[in-house]
């Protein structure tokens, strides 16, 4: 997934002028918690190559993904502005008059790794006004960028995102780890009570949260812990989420030992940062947790149905997949999010398969190499 990066074939430019020493650049970073962390490596790309005093303002749609932002260090001044992902007249009111402002600034180049094909976005870049401007690959982004980027197959997000960058005269033949600011994420987590560094424990994050297709059942995570908890007795288990998870991580906790089974469910990201980082794996479904534990370079046991993990999975080569294989699976795509409805692929996907993952990962056996996977058009489920 870490693979060179090549300039995109099908890139359209449209007159795109290249900007030869920026001081601003403004990158839209308006998606969720696990996309942000994707783009980290086009942010540590473009900030490699600002002079000393440049400016880098990301638009993010809250608080979360703003403290993902401020653990990269990046030598730039780092200007975050919140933009919510409401739809009403007041929220559109509201992304004009951000776009005013980022035009006011008059940077020199305007990034949009996160927005969606359409009219909106192509006319936020035009309002803001950047001479060079970024787009995805669509009818509309004549409106408002210069040069549009177009997914190419097998494509991973990181390397999609960082050929943003590329485009506009950053140079980078590869996805970058972002650099982390590890003090920060010990010093938000040293008063968890949780097992020291190194010592054996896990982390699980049982939850989807915003796509309940991608789930695996609770009932399978418990299943999950029994075996992994009466293999090892001195295995330690944290549940890992959101403060608005918190039931269904003490549904999944019930009953288990709480010297054993704890959980994480805090608002702060640095603080779940340093709960993964000492994990000696983490398991969980297509998620934020996912891609929180690339960070730290946790091991990852990844369970994956209706989304591409050679797309929007974890970037990291420490990271085992683990799916069912079904003929419709992967179905997750533009106009088809939420699936089918039915999610056989997550729902058969067997306890012992993520159980043989887990144990490999413990014993420190490197995570197989898969062959590529393709996305389809499949709008029901195939047969089992």
């Amino acid at each position: 997934m870490c693979a060179k990066l090549l300039r995109g074939e099908h890139a359209e430019l449209r007159g795109v002028r290249m900007i030869e020493s920026p001081k601003a650049v403004v990158a839209i970073l308006h998606q969720g918690l696990g996309d942000v962390v994707m783009a980290l490596p086009m942010l540590q790309c473009v900030d490699d190559g600002l002079p000393s005093g440049s400016t880098i303002h990301a638009v993010v749609s809250s608080r979360v993904e703003e403290s993902v932002l401020r653990l990269t260090r990046l030598k730039s001044r780092l200007v975050v502005h919140h933009l919510g992902d409401r739809r009403d007249v007041a929220a559109k009111l509201e992304s004009l008059l951000l776009a005013l402002r980022l035009r006011a600034l008059n940077a020199d180049c305007l990034l949009a790794p996160h927005a969606p094909e359409g009219v909106a976005w192509a006319t936020f870049a035009r309002i803001a006004g950047a001479p060079c401007a970024i787009g995805p690959y669509g009818k509309w982004g004549w409106i408002g960028f210069t040069a549009t980027i177009r997914p190419e197959p097998h494509e991973h997000k990181a390397e999609l995102f960082a050929r943003f960058a590329r485009e506009a005269g950053f140079p980078s033949d590869k996805v970058q780890i972002p650099n982390i600011d590890m003090a920060q994420i010990d010093e938000a987590s040293r008063d968890f009570e949780m097992p020291g560094e190194g010592e054996n424990w896990i982390t699980i994050a049982p939850d989807s949260k915003t796509s309940k297709h991608k789930r695996w059942s609770t009932a399978n995570y418990r299943a999950l812990m029994a075996r992994l908890l009466a293999d090892d007795p001195s295995l330690h288990i944290g549940l890992i989420g959101a403060p608005t998870e918190r039931v269904l991580l003490e549904h999944a906790a019930a009953e288990f030992d709480a010297a054993r089974v704890r959980l994480f469910a805090h608002p702060s990201i640095p603080a779940a940062l340093g709960v993964l980082k000492r994990a000696r794996c983490h398991i969980g479904a297509c998620s934020g947790a996912l891609h929180l534990s690339t960070l730290v370079g946790t091991p990852i046991v990844g369970l994956y149905g209706p989304t591409n993990p050679d797309f929007t999975g974890p970037y990291r080569a420490n990271t085992r997949i683990v799916r069912l294989g079904m003929a419709c699976s992967p179905c997750y795509r533009a106009g088809f999010e939420e699936g089918c409805g039915t999610p056989l692929c997550m729902e058969h996907l067997e306890v012992e398969q993520v159980y043989r993952a887990v144990k490999d990962a413990l014993t420190g056996m490197p995570a197989p190499d898969h062959t590529p996977i393709t996305t389809t058009f499949a709008i029901k489920p195939s047969l089992l």
